[in-house]
């Protein structure tokens, strides 16, 4: 709940917050799959802080911002979700970033391979 300051009382947030049931012992595959649902629904690029806090939010995952990372650099060299050039995204384009850049900060983006693997499972 957050605190409506004028009025000084809780209201909702309209976020549908899914607890998790893993308590932390969420397999990794299980993770793996969540990273990409959650990427799957909003269909948008976002940094990995961002899907992070997403997922805490919506779903309630307990495992850490370093095991997102972790899970989007695996997917990634899947060719499940890519990962894109920010300052392009001001103009409205999506471009990869090549992967010699590899350092370089980002968003990521499913790819349509990761739309299929989220809706085969």
């Amino acid at each position: 709940m957050i605190k409506n300051t004028t009025e000084g009382k809780e209201v909702p947030i309209g976020v549908n917050k899914r607890m998790s049931a893993d308590s932390g012992c969420m397999p990794p595959e299980e993770r793996r799959e969540a990273v990409l649902e959650f990427m799957a629904d909003h269909g948008i690029a976002l940094p990995p802080k961002a899907i992070f806090r997403g997922m805490k939010t919506e779903m309630g995952i307990h495992f850490s911002y370093r095991t997102v990372q972790t899970i989007l650099s695996e997917l990634e060299e899947k060719g499940l979700v890519a990962r894109v050039n920010k300052a392009a995204l001001d103009d409205g384009d999506i471009e990869p970033i090549p992967k010699d850049e590899a350092g370089r900060r980002a968003y990521y983006m499913i790819t349509m391979d990761g739309r299929r693997e989220v809706n085969d499972s």
